[in-house]
C-alpha cells in the first residue's frame, strides 16, 4: 500500500463501555489463550521497533480508536483501514476511507470502497450498523431481533431505508406501499415489535464511537526512519530471515 502515514490501534482489555451497557457483550467468547497474549506482546515489540505510533484507550475498543483516527484525517488524507473485521465497513466513504482486508481462506486481499461494500453486503456502508441491529452479530454476541436473519434484514433496509424507517412505518401502516406490505408478514411484524428494545440496544453496540479522547497529530505518524540494526536483531530473535 506504500502509505505516507501509518498507525496501529490495540484493544486495552475489558471492560469497555459496551460491556457496561450490555453484560452479554462478547460473553460467549472463550478466554484469550495465554500463548496468543504473549504473541500480542511480540507484535507491539515489532511495531515499536519499526517506529510506528500505537494508540489504545481504556474503556474503548481498537475499532473505536480506528474510527476516531479515520475521522480525524478526513480532510487531510485518505484512510485505509487494514482489518479482517467487516464492522469497519460502516466507516467506508469514497475517496476518504476504505477497508483493506488481507487474504483469508479462499479470498484474495481486497480494498473495499462504497461500491464494493454494497456488492458484498447488499447494502451501503451507511446501513451496516442498522443491518447488525436487525440481524445481530454472533461473533460479538449482539442479539439483534430474534428471528430476523441477514437476508431479511437486507430486504427490510432496502425497502424502508433504515431501521428507524422500518419502525416508523410500523407505526403508520396506512402509509405502506404495496411492495412494503408484501414484505411485512404478520409474523415478521410481531418479531420486529417484540424485538424493538433489542434492536435499539444492538444498534448502539454496533456503532463505532468516533469520538475517543485521544490526541492525534497526523504528522507524528509519518513513515520515518527506524533503527535497522535493532529491528534486524529483533527479527532474528523471532526467527524471521
Amino acid at each position: 500500500l506504500k502509505p505516507k502515514y501509518i498507525v496501529v490501534a490495540f484493544d486495552m482489555g475489558k471492560p469497555t463501555f459496551r460491556h457496561t451497557a450490555f453484560a452479554g457483550y462478547k460473553a460467549q467468547r472463550k478466554e484469550t489463550p495465554t500463548d496468543l497474549i504473549s504473541q500480542l506482546g511480540r507484535v507491539k515489540d515489532v511495531v515499536q521497533a519499526l517506529n510506528i505510533p500505537i494508540f489504545g484507550v481504556e474503556g474503548y475498543e481498537a475499532d473505536d480508536v480506528i474510527g476516531t483516527i479515520a475521522h480525524a484525517v478526513h480532510d487531510k488524507a485518505k484512510a485505509i483501514i487494514v482489518t479482517g473485521d467487516k464492522d469497519a465497513f460502516q466507516l467506508v466513504e469514497d475517496n476518504k476511507v476504505t477497508v483493506y482486508m488481507p487474504p483469508r481462506q479462499r479470498e484474495d486481499a481486497k480494498e473495499y470502497d462504497e461500491q464494493d461494500v454494497e456488492e458484498k453486503m447488499g447494502i451501503p456502508p451507511t446501513l451496516i450498523v442498522d443491518y447488525k441491529a436487525l440481524s445481530g452479530d454472533p461473533s460479538d454476541n449482539i442479539p439483534g431481533v430474534q428471528g430476523v436473519g441477514p437476508k431479511t434484514a437486507v430486504n427490510l433496509l432496502k425497502a424502508f431505508g433504515s431501521m428507524n424507517g422500518i419502525y416508523e412505518s410500523l407505526a403508520h401502516p396506512d402509509k405502506l406501499t404495496e411492495s412494503q406490505k408484501k414484505l411485512l408478514s404478520e409474523k415478521l411484524v410481531q418479531k420486529l415489535v417484540d424485538g424493538h428494545k433489542n434492536a435499539v440496544m444492538s444498534q448502539s453496540l454496533a456503532t463505532m464511537d468516533c469520538n475517543v479522547p485521544i490526541t492525534f497529530v497526523l504528522e507524528d505518524c509519518l513513515v520515518t526512519a527506524y533503527d535497522k540494526q535493532k529491528t534486524v536483531t529483533l527479527f532474528e530473535k523471532l526467527g524471521f530471515k
